[in-house]
């Protein structure tokens, strides 16, 4: 049999799909390193690295045997998560338009936004990704979801006025 290279990206990444690369060895890995870097920074187990990596190993192994955790979970994910990745540089984007870069409290707005941006994605992503799943799909966030979301903006703003205007003696 002769070997014939791949002529292309997208049959390079079908084989890998067919052999199993995204939905065993990435999640794998991923687990793996997530549990291995909370070990070794907390330090909970001592600083021997060696129990950390069997015990990094047989989480991530475990974590593998379902299929909610490749199949469904990752898949989601890793979908959303690009999608608010590119939802964060948008918005940052356009409030670099706005010129806060000058002034101190123009500065410390652009934080507070960019924070509240980041969490607000970070829970839509969620949501999204365990919305077939759990009760987070259910009817709930159709039905209350807008008064949720007015609700934290109204605070949001209450606590932008009350805190971010000046101080008179």
């Amino acid at each position: 049999m002769v070997f014939v290279p791949y002529t292309n990206l997208d049959q390079l990444l079908q084989t890998w799909q067919n052999a199993g690369i995204f939905a065993v060895v990435i999640p794998f890995i991923l687990i793996f390193a997530v549990v291995f870097a909370v070990l070794n920074k907390s330090e909970i187990l001592g600083k021997n690295k060696g129990v950390q990596a069997v015990i990094a190993i047989a989480l991530a192994f475990g974590a593998l045997q379902f299929d909610f955790t490749t199949r469904l979970f990752y898949a989601e994910f890793f979908k959303n998560i690009g999608v608010g990745i590119v939802i964060i540089l948008a918005l940052l984007i356009f409030t670099g338009f706005m010129g806060f870069e000058g002034q101190d409290k123009g500065v410390w707005i652009m934080k507070l936004l960019a924070i509240i941006a980041g969490f607000i994605v970070f829970l839509v992503v969620l949501i999204r990704s365990y919305g077939n799943v759990t009760w987070l799909g259910s009817s709930f966030w159709s039905m209350y979801g807008g008064y949720i979301v007015l609700a934290v903006i109204v605070i949001g703003i209450i606590l932008l006025v009350t805190i971010g205007g000046k101080k008179t003696p």
